[in-house]
């Protein structure tokens, strides 16, 4: 079968590859895409002419966000798929070329920060898109640097292999995995902010004392929305 895509996000910079990945603890996952970093509100483009088949909020089954906001093209023998979303330039329906813009970069679902997920699904599952893709990655970056950038990033991240100052240096620990064992002690903390918050907005408001009742309420749902956004293990996209 013979697919040509046009690169989805030209200028941006590769931060994670397709495949599997080892986590600090031991654990693995499956990558099915790759990750282009760029700043939000960055245009997307079509890789490949075909009809916009789904547009979609994806989440796991605890109702946390996964992609985001996400978009399906398919065409007749393969399909794409775009996600973490800020906006959508197209709707469900629609015919579309290669090229063509169709959304912008954003951070939605669980990510940890701006970059399009990009995924090409075969009848038989997902596989890799960086060999079906005929345009450039970056301003001219060589494969060395490009290489670079996504080690380190991975490194500081996930922990592993990361260069800085071009000396290779190990991290036992990424900042993921960090958050994800200390997820209920950061929701509290956030908690604690929002209820100082709601402290200061009554007494801002002229009351002489602050509802104790109000201030419960507002540590609860913050420390509550907190959990339900921080990332439990990685960014799985």
């Amino acid at each position: 079968m013979s697919i040509r895509l046009v690169h989805p996000c030209p200028g941006s910079v590769r931060t994670d590859a397709f495949g599997r990945r080892t986590w600090a603890d031991g654990s693995t996952d499956f990558h099915t895409g790759q990750d282009f970093a760029a700043p939000a509100w960055t245009p997307i483009y079509a890789a490949h002419s075909g009809r916009v088949t789904a547009l979609w909020w994806d989440a796991y089954p605890s109702g946390a966000g996964a992609g985001g906001n996400m978009i399906k093209i398919g065409s007749a023998a393969f399909s794409t798929r775009y996600a973490h979303l800020i906006a959508y330039a197209v709707k469900a329906g629609d015919e579309v070329q290669a090229g063509q813009l169709i959304g912008y970069v954003g951070a939605t679902g669980a990510a940890t920060g701006n970059h399009l997920h990009f995924e090409l699904e075969l009848p038989g599952g997902f596989v890799d898109p960086m060999p079906y893709l005929t345009a450039s990655i970056g301003d001219e970056m060589s494969a060395k640097a490009e290489n670079e950038i996504s080690n380190t990033y991975q490194g500081l991240w996930y922990g592993g292999h990361a260069t800085i100052d071009g000396q290779v240096r190990t991290f036992r620990y990424g900042v993921l995995p960090i958050v994800a064992h200390n997820q209920e002690l950061i929701a509290q903390l956030i908690g604690q902010q929002a209820a100082l918050l709601a402290a200061v907005q009554q007494l801002a408001g002229g009351a002489g004392t602050v509802d104790m009742a109000v201030i419960e309420k507002a540590a609860e749902k913050g420390a509550r929305d907190a959990l339900a956004g921080l990332v439990l293990k990685a960014d799985p996209q």
